[in-house]
């Protein structure tokens, strides 16, 4: 599990990383948190009834949590674990384990949290029991995983050798893609079946990735102000730099302290020939005035004025611009049926459009920084030009060596319809707004996604700013700046909460259409499955022979395909570049092909063969491959592996997080069934990972 789960090394070292480190050296000793509860059963962990009142006692902690989360995110901190979780029932379920596993976490750890809470000035009655029930839960984690840090050098140094060899593989790929030709159109039913099969999944999942549940999803409507087309309207020699200079000469102009120089006398040395008198003089030049002049100001000097000025002017016009929104706005709440003050209904996509033409009214420019005549860009108005400035852009350099066609340019079309309901990886993909970083906010602060409860928690928390955090639907936002420097003023149209398609016919034509695509794929695949296994009985045939190290090259010759002999692979998820020269994969299947290809090794001791072969599944990539090793590379010791591996070993222990924190696992493991579950027929149990098991078990 170790290997298979490595590629997420890095992510849990920046969630749990810090907190290991201390779980591991300080004792239990903090008094245990929990829940308890009365009211109507909602689910069971086996036998054991869930009530309604622990379920929404554990959202309204859970709740208290992910606040906390976002105010760290703000100042680049987190909860350690947040992420992990994921939703307020494996939350619960993980404390009642915790309580099962007489888990209780030290005072220390909980101070730690407090400590990491106060350090964002977050304060506020009820955090307390929250932190220590997550405390709890981490605890027993750590609980589990304790044992495998009690590694003896011989263990280190053998574990190190036997992870960082690398093999070569003879292999016969039968991809899905060559048999998607060969299955038949899908019928409405076999469709149906297909998406029942996978519509409460999230995309992305189990081993295929199938899925077509709908995450959360908001519709945006937004103005860009670009900060760009303001400042190149202020060149930096030109009179709006030179009033400012002029208007506030000692802001502007003011000369930086230059160092003092020491003074030396120029007495002559009193060895040498007599002098008629000894003078001393100064060598320190008259000092300068302390306000340069325009003609000493230095270009650097006068572009910093206009960089200053093309930033009040476009907060200047983001503040008009805001006024005339907040004020529609409040009109619109009154009476959602009435004109806005620019002649349109404030919800119609039109007002962001009327409301980017107010940069040009005369009147709004009285009296504040000028922003130039400069215009907002209008959602999705802001898009389609920076997609038209991408056409300028070559995607590759011409060489220096060999001459160059036409230079490409950048694709023209968006990644995603930004006027439709969109998820919050999909809204980061937009060009601009996307990289301001305020989706992670507006999904967790957006009041239709939010009970009263969860209201009232965000209040209690931060009392001052809940009225600016918390979103209500066509609200104006403040303005957000994205990493170029353009600011955005934003709302939210339209908003959907998680939810599971009615059916295959409620479903967008590009789902329907990607629902019909993976059908072909799964049934392409199962078709190169069937081939491939031929392939392999024939190779297991082959190997029985004499020369059965060239048992993959005969049986490809028997099935017309071609072998590949791979270059050394290293079992390293993290790195794409350890996949087979003809066999690229994604992060998501790569770890599928390496755990097949190491297990060989395995083979190789148990089976008493040089050259054992397997069928390696790669459900990610539509893949499977015959393989068969043909080579292994020893790793190296140079007498500081046991150092290293026991090092290794730390930071390796962390992705068993993954594992242990999932949210299917972690129902498999408490056997909890919600009400809703309990009514559905009984089917097979899915297969989930379900953690780590301690030492000895």
């Amino acid at each position: 599990m170790l290997k298979y789960l490595r590629e997420h090394n890095k992510k849990i070292l920046a969630v749990l990383g810090v907190f290991l480190m201390i779980a591991f050296i300080i004792p239990s000793t903090a008094k245990r948190g929990g829940f308890g509860g009365s009211g109507r059963a909602v689910g069971h962990m086996g036998k054991t009834p869930v009530t309604y009142d622990e379920l929404r006692q554990a959202e309204e902690e859970w709740r208290v949590l992910t606040n906390i989360e976002g105010r760290l995110m703000r100042v680049q901190q987190s909860l350690p674990g947040m992420q992990l979780i994921g939703d307020h029932t494996t939350y619960f379920l993980l404390l009642r384990e915790a309580q099962q596993m007489n888990v209780v976490p030290s005072a220390a750890i909980v101070n730690q949290l407090e400590d990491e809470v106060k350090s964002a000035d977050i304060e506020g009655s009820g955090l307390s029991r929250p932190l220590t029930n997550l405390a709890t839960i981490l605890q027993a984690f750590t609980s589990r995983v304790q044992p495998v840090f009690k590694l003896s050098p011989a263990l280190a140094s053998y574990s190190y050798l036997d992870q960082h060899q690398a093999i070569s593989l003879d292999m016969i790929p039968f991809r899905a893609d060559e048999y998607r030709g060969k299955v038949a159109k899908p019928t409405a039913q076999q469709l149906r079946e297909f998406f029942d099969k996978y519509k409460d999944k999230d995309q992305g999942s189990g081993d295929f990735g199938f899925g077509y549940r709908y995450p959360k999803r908001i519709r945006v409507q937004y103005l860009m102000i670009p900060r760009k087309a303001i400042r190149d309207a202020i060149p930096a020699n030109g009179m709006d730099v030179y009033r400012a200079y002029l208007d506030q000469p000692s802001v502007w102009g003011m000369r930086e302290e230059e160092p003092k120089p020491t003074t030396q006398p120029t007495t002559a040395p009193t060895t040498g020939p007599a002098v008629a008198a000894a003078t001393t003089q100064p060598t320190t030049a008259p000092a300068k005035p302390p306000i340069k002049t325009w003609a000493e100001m230095t270009e650097k000097d006068k572009e910093r004025i206009a960089d200053a000025l093309a930033t009040a002017g476009e907060r200047a016009l983001a503040m008009k611009l805001g006024q005339i929104m907040a004020k529609d706005w409040s009109g619109y709440r009154q009476d959602p049926q009435a004109n806005s003050s620019l002649g349109v209904p404030y919800d119609s996509p039109e007002y962001m459009a009327k409301l980017a033409e107010q940069a040009t009214n005369p009147d709004l420019q009285s009296g504040v920084p000028s922003w130039h005549g400069v215009k907002p860009l209008a959602n999705p108005l802001a898009i389609e030009q920076y997609v038209d400035k991408l056409k300028e852009k070559p995607t590759t350099a011409p060489s220096t060596t060999q001459p160059v066609a036409a230079a490409t340019t950048q694709p023209t079309t968006l990644p995603v319809n930004p006027n439709a309901l969109l998820a919050k990886d999909q809204l980061d993909e937009l060009p601009g707004i996307g990289k301001a970083g305020l989706f992670p906010y507006m999904f967790a602060y957006y009041q239709p996604f939010l009970s009263m409860e969860e209201m009232q928690l965000i209040r209690q928390i931060d009392p001052q700013q809940a009225a600016m955090l918390i979103s209500r639907p066509m609200q104006p936002s403040q303005p957000v700046r994205d990493s170029f420097g353009n600011l955005y003023i934003y709302r939210i149209a339209q908003a959907e909460p998680e939810t599971t398609p009615a059916n295959f016919e409620s479903l967008p034509v590009a789902v329907q259409q990607r629902v019909e695509s993976d059908y072909i794929t799964f049934q392409a695949y199962e078709l190169a499955k069937k081939d491939a296994t031929a392939c392999f009985d024939n190779v297991k045939k082959l190997m029985s022979g004499k020369e059965a190290q060239f048992a993959i090259s005969d049986a490809a010759v028997a099935f017309k395909k071609q072998a590949i002999v791979t270059d050394e692979i290293k079992n390293d998820p993290n790195d794409l570049s350890a996949s087979p020269k003809d066999l690229p994969l994604s992060s998501a299947a790569l770890p599928q092909f390496l755990n097949g290809a190491f297990d060989l090794l395995h083979q190789r001791l148990t089976e008493s063969q040089q050259h054992p072969a397997r069928l390696i599944e790669v459900p990610r990539a539509a893949t499977l491959v015959v393989a068969q090793l043909r080579s292994v590379k020893p790793a190296k010791d140079d007498g500081n592996s046991s150092l290293r591996m026991q090092a290794e070993y730390r930071n390796e222990v962390l992705p068993l997080a993954l594992a242990w924190f999932n949210a299917d696992a972690v129902r498999t493991r408490m056997q909890y069934k919600s009400e809703t579950e309990e009514k559905r027929a009984p089917s097979q149990p899915q297969q989930v990972p379900i953690g780590p098991m301690p030492i000895g078990q």
